[in-house]
């Protein structure tokens, strides 16, 4: 409106400028607003999903457990595990290699994190940057069939009818503990 201002100051005609100030009211409103629905929700839900996971994880800090999910971003950060990038974008190994099950064992992850658009684990959505066959989708669902061990320990609501769908090693020293940390979780994203 500034600039409009500022380029039509100098027009008499004061009825095409309040015309043009509007249609520029009525343009930014009709592309921020939109925005802002998204993004404020995405905030709340991110909040209660991906830093509470991380904090809950966090004071396993120095058992010097391992994560592997799908978007390592605020959980890694909170928990201050050991991640694996199931994403491929912090993952030096992945960035350059096809996700297998030979890898999934050799990281030995404590706790699986992946996304779902239902909220089950059929839903799981699996996907590397460089995977043109999408071929994770199927190694990760071979990998928890040869790994009996992991089992869904919640299913936790992300943003916009997500899911984060959360396995844990039954191995684990801490298993009864997580499991609990991860009830509470479940309990509060919904």
């Amino acid at each position: 409106i500034l600039i409009a201002f500022f380029i039509f100051k100098d027009i008499y005609n004061k009825k095409a400028f309040i015309l043009l100030a509007a249609f520029l009211v009525v343009l930014h409103f009709s592309t921020v607003v939109p925005a802002y629905r998204v993004i404020f929700p995405y905030a709340k839900d991110f909040h209660y999903g991906h830093i509470d996971i991380g904090k809950r994880l966090s004071k396993y800090k120095d058992k010097n457990y391992k994560l592997m999910l799908c978007e390592a971003g605020a959980i890694p950060y909170y928990a201050d595990w050991k991640a694996y990038d199931l994403l491929a974008l912090c993952d030096t190994y992945l960035a350059r290699h096809p996700l297998t099950v030979a890898y999934m064992e050799k990281c030995n992850p404590d706790v699986i994190i992946v996304f779902s658009n239902i909220p089950d684990i059929k839903g799981a959505v699996v996907t590397l940057s460089n995977d043109k066959q999408n071929t994770a989708q199927k190694v990760f669902f071979q990998f928890l069939k040869k790994h009996p061990e992991y089992e869904l320990a919640a299913i936790g609501k992300r943003y916009m009818n997500s899911y984060n769908i959360i396995l844990l090693n039954r191995k684990n020293p801490d298993y009864k503990s997580l499991k609990a940390d991860f009830a509470a979780h479940q309990k509060l994203s919904y």
